[in-house]
């Protein structure tokens, strides 16, 4: 198990001499994982944090029946309670509350999480000894955002648009998740060990760009004898199918091009978060009051990227203008963009969190016994399943008609699908949050489906269910 050997690793860090030895272990997750997941995550970090204790410590009985590896709240979550914190909002009462979103941008996945910060009731202060309240009450992600994920969709672009030297040198490649493979990919697009080690080479060169590293241009730009300064590209050796180097292949591309890729890439997670924010926020009260502030917290080390907050800024104002027209939702909400916790403070006797460290500290200080009570829901609470993974629906004149949202409707509960007049039903099926958008249908171009067979009967229905976070059923039926 590699997880229970990276967990023995990290236990043989922490406990020696210098140290000492520690006993209580609190883990945090992503919000897309089930609970079986998590369960074997944490069991392995128990079984491999154990392996690096002391023997003198395993034999003592009362040692060990302290000893504990237990999950706490979600990611975002726990960045929440640290961002809010560093952000100097803090609530001086019951009445006084902040709405916020966290965007969550990481390297492999990105988390969104909402809810409300404010102060403890006298109830809650005297019996329970809390003095804040953080709510949790939405949560959701895009499973193929990650800074990681745009590198690897930005070499397969270079590795599509110098496509005839990879068939001529026979150099194999590997496909990001989420994308499609092109005629004759059957031969060049692998999952070998060195489709991944030439996918890994292309990303690195190309990382200064996404990075925006200083002087970046220059590293593309490509020497020849025409002088036309215009040409880009890199000069890189890669491996073919056999595993034999080829040296020196020049690959050229438009860095404009790359740019508008990881831009567009983005976009539209920024554009699930809001979908996913209007949603969570749509018949809160505080949201729809004039003049309230819903604060949008960037983490994760990818939001640092400058692409990030010029695209919110850009969003926020197109939000304004769509909301304030239909005058619906949180319309008369207004947005505050805060940056990243980057571990810079003004008091340097005192340390201040990171993007990585927020979710730590945060952890901690909502841990039980803390004066943080976290109310929680499904994709907060470690101990409960993760939501139903996936948005259901049909196909509506090329446009996708969401049947079942996952963020309304609670597993075991029958859902109304469409007529059974037909023996074969298609179901859509996609974890874009903007598969539930109420302003702009999603394209069904590229979304799969399953066909269901079922007995045709001109006045029953098709009902679905969810089961599990990947695991649906139907009945037909005249009614629930």
């Amino acid at each position: 198990n590699p997880i229970e050997l990276y967990a023995y690793y990290i236990g043989l860090y922490i406990n020696n001499m210098r140290n000492g030895i520690y006993l209580k272990y609190l883990m945090t997750f992503p919000v897309g994982y089930t609970k079986e997941i998590r369960d074997f995550i944490a069991e392995s970090f128990y079984k491999g944090i154990k392996k690096s204790l002391p023997s003198s410590i395993l034999n003592d009985k009362e040692c060990m029946d302290q000893f504990k590896v237990e999950l706490g709240i979600s990611e975002p979550a726990a960045y929440a309670v640290t961002a809010l914190e560093q952000s100097g909002l803090e609530p001086k009462d019951e009445t006084e509350q902040f709405m916020y979103g966290i965007f969550d941008f990481g390297g492999g996945t990105t988390d969104f999480d909402f809810g409300i910060w404010r102060g403890a009731t006298e109830e809650e202060y005297e019996k329970e000894a809390y003095d804040y309240v953080l709510e949790c009450f939405g949560a959701d992600s895009d499973v193929t955002l990650g800074g990681e994920n745009i590198l690897e969709l930005m070499a397969y672009q270079v590795y599509q648009k110098n496509l005839e030297l990879f068939r001529e040198k026979k150099i194999t490649f590997t496909l990001p998740i989420g994308e499609h493979g092109f005629a004759g990919s059957e031969t060049l697009l692998l999952n070998s060990q060195i489709a991944k080690r030439n996918m890994a080479i292309l990303k690195e060169e190309l990382r200064p760009l996404w990075h925006q590293k200083q002087g970046w241009r220059k590293k593309y730009q490509l020497d020849n004898e025409s002088q036309n300064e215009d040409k880009e590209g890199i000069i890189v050796s890669l491996y073919n199918i056999d595993g034999e180097p080829v040296p020196q292949c020049i690959l050229e591309f438009s860095s404009q091009d790359l740019l508008d890729l990881i831009k567009n890439r983005i976009q539209k997670g920024i554009d699930s978060f809001f979908q996913c924010l209007t949603k969570m926020f749509l018949y809160r009260e505080e949201a729809q009051e004039e003049g309230n502030t819903i604060y949008i917290f960037l983490a994760g080390n990818a939001s640092k990227s400058i692409f990030v907050k010029e695209l919110f800024q850009k969003k926020i104002e197109e939000h304004y203008s769509k909301s304030l027209k239909m005058m619906n939702g949180i319309g008369h909400s207004r947005f505050e963009l805060i940056d990243p916790l980057t571990g810079e403070g003004n008091n340097r006797s005192l340390y201040t969190p990171n993007a990585k460290t927020g979710v730590a500290y945060g952890l901690l200080k909502s841990r039980d016994g803390s004066s943080i009570k976290i109310v929680k829901n499904y994709e907060t609470d470690a101990l409960q399943q993760s939501r139903f993974h996936y948005y259901l629906g049909r196909d509506h004149r090329r446009h996708f008609d969401c049947k079942f949202s996952p963020a309304d409707v609670e597993y075991g509960r029958w859902v109304l699908f469409q007529g059974a007049t037909r023996k074969v039903v298609r179901i859509y099926y996609t974890n874009n949050p903007m598969a539930d958008s109420r302003i702009e249908q999603m394209p069904i171009d590229n979304v799969p489906y399953k066909e269901l067979h079922i007995e045709a009967k001109e006045d029953a229905y098709l009902f679905i269910r969810t089961i599990e976070p990947d695991l649906m059923e139907y009945a037909v039926a005249k009614d629930v």
